[in-house]
């Protein structure tokens, strides 16, 4: 069994989540689908941000960095939404709906994809994961892949994350 030991910051965006402080929260890279388009936000946007926290965490390294070497490398926001949906799938109809128009129409065409995408070899989760291996890395991707759903309503409640079977070999 694995020990972990937990320290809860809020890196200075945390707010409530029936009484908003302000709309920005979550550093950019750890953001939610949701709060980068500025739809209506939760708890499902913790639980996205406790997926990327998680692996940062344990193999030090980013899921995303919102860069690309065809645009200069600098970070712009559309090529995380790439990098989000080359990982975990397309925005739904119903997500875009909510967002903020401004920013759904910047971003994506009438079909819900992404405007003139930076090509990208394929993505898979499995490669960003290296401290981990067999059971212990598959039920961690399983994980992941519950957690980080690019339609807030499709994850898990965090009461339902501590059933899955990777937490129960870590003693919290």
């Amino acid at each position: 069994m694995m020990t972990l030991n937990v320290a809860l910051c809020d890196w200075g965006t945390a707010s409530w989540v029936d009484n908003h402080l302000t709309e920005v929260i979550q550093p950019i890279l750890l953001r939610a689908p949701e709060v980068i388009l500025e739809a209506p936000w939760g708890p499902p946007a913790d639980i996205w941000n406790l997926g990327v926290v998680l692996i940062e965490v344990l193999d030090a390294v980013r899921l995303f960095d919102g860069r690309a070497t065809q645009t200069g490398g600098v970070f712009q926001i559309k090529h995380h939404l790439e990098e989000m949906v080359a990982l975990f799938g397309p925005f739904p109809p119903r997500l875009l709906a909510q967002g903020n128009r401004k920013i759904i129409a910047e971003y994506f065409d009438g079909q819900g994809n992404i405007h003139d995408p930076v090509p990208r070899p394929i993505a898979l989760l499995e490669n960003w994961i290296e401290s981990l291996t067999g059971t212990n890395k598959e039920e961690f991707i399983l994980l992941l892949k519950s957690m980080m759903k690019i339609d807030p309503d499709d994850g898990p409640t965090a009461r339902e994350l501590l059933g899955e079977a990777w937490f129960q070999h870590i003693a919290i």
